[in-house]
């Protein structure tokens, strides 16, 4: 028997700063400069990436492990880029 759960959110949520490559590779810089070693980017397309390490929502915190559970999956929606995250178990 497969049981099948959905989390899904009531309203639109804060994901993270939408940034460019140029802002990226800056905030990389800055993180590398400073010892940084945790932050979360992940490109949309070729000229938005989410920067969700100095402030995004919860969900950004769902994958912290040395075994990760997710995996994502970038969605069109009515012509707008979505990221879905996943249960692999």
């Amino acid at each position: 028997m497969v049981s099948i759960w959905m989390l899904s959110a009531m309203s639109p949520l804060y994901i993270g700063d939408l940034i460019d490559e140029e802002e990226a590779n800056r905030r990389l810089r800055i993180a590398h400069e400073n010892n940084i070693t945790n932050y979360y980017m992940m490109q949309m397309d070729s000229q938005r990436i989410i920067d969700a390490g100095p402030k995004g929502n919860l969900s950004r915190f769902m994958n912290h492990s040395c075994d990760p559970n997710l995996f994502t999956q970038k969605w069109t929606v009515n012509g707008d880029t979505r990221v879905g995250l996943f249960a692999v178990r």
